[in-house]
């Protein structure tokens, strides 16, 4: 069975622009909250095994003059406890009056970053994501500069680009929904799962192009562009999506019975890699055709 997902590029095209729409838009109005990595200041996580409220947690902090907090139930009679940057000594000053008050308590985790390093990880982070997409370009244009007709070998790259930024945004709009609705925030774990997926995007759309550069030296003049390209897309589809489903079954394994710290981790690399066997196979040759057509004309 032959798919004809050239011809129908233009439901893709709209579907993608919805999905990037809605996640910009996402984006604009549930601003993400950074975790302590880049937002600098104390994070603490601790488990209490009796009932208790906020407030109770709360007031502990106000004896101690210790500014704003903010506390999230994590469920489970868990809280996330964010406060200002704070040395060890006041870190082990707040876990003792805690514990006066609910004996039971268990710390579980203790985050404390600076101003100028979580100013610094974010630079670097932009840092990495930038030199990436060069990299990208650059490889993309040297692998493909015997395959320069009817489609110049750096428009490769940029399409790969393309659909790379498709499936980032794609997958961290869904992240900015989710976190918006039941909690969670942006932090270094959740960047190198985005890096991750440019990784993946990438080498998805390599494959896909590969077979079409292979059959564009053999075929090329005996049939129609859309015709090899839409022939190089089925003969790579079931392997994109059979490794879409075996990369899915750990992740969804670590999303339900993993540990929480991997739990975003998880989710977003799982969505990206859905997004990106998507783009893969429904974006990135369809706009190599649209590219084409345009040269043409």
């Amino acid at each position: 069975m032959t798919f004809q997902i050239v011809k129908k590029r233009k439901i893709f095209f709209i579907l993608s622009s919805l999905l990037v729409l809605a996640s910009i838009i996402a984006l604009l109005f549930w601003q993400i909250k950074l975790g302590v990595d880049f937002a600098g200041g104390s994070l603490l996580e601790i488990e209490v095994k009796e009932i208790v409220k906020e407030e109770e947690i709360k007031q502990v902090f106000d004896n101690l003059n210790l500014g704003k907090i903010e506390i999230v139930d994590k469920g489970g009679n868990d809280y996330l406890i964010r406060f200002a940057n704070v040395d060890e000594d006041t870190h082990q000053k707040i876990v003792s009056e805690l514990k006066k008050k609910f004996p039971d308590l268990e710390e579980k985790k203790f985050e404390n970053i600076s101003p100028s390093i979580s100013s610094a990880l974010k630079n670097k982070a932009i840092l990495a994501g930038i030199l990436s997409l060069i990299g990208i370009v650059v490889y993309l244009t040297i692998a493909f500069r015997k395959v320069s007709r009817p489609v110049s070998s750096w428009k490769y790259g940029l399409i790969a680009i393309l659909t790379l930024f498709h499936d980032v945004i794609i997958a961290f709009g869904f992240y900015v929904v989710w976190s918006h609705f039941f909690g969670g925030e942006f932090n270094s774990i959740c960047l190198i799962a985005l890096l991750t997926i440019m990784g993946y995007s990438v080498n998805d759309t390599i494959v896909v192009f590969d077979r079409t550069r292979e059959n564009l030296r053999k075929k090329l003049g005996q049939a129609p562009f859309e015709e090899i390209v839409n022939q190089s897309l089925n003969e790579t589809i079931s392997r994109s999506i059979n490794t879409s489903l075996t990369t899915s079954l750990p992740l969804l394994a670590l999303l339900f019975f993993g540990p929480d710290s991997l739990f975003d981790f998880s989710l977003i690399i799982l969505i990206g890699i859905l997004v990106g066997t998507y783009s893969s196979i429904c974006l990135a040759s369809p706009l190599l055709t649209l590219v084409k057509k345009e040269k043409r004309k």
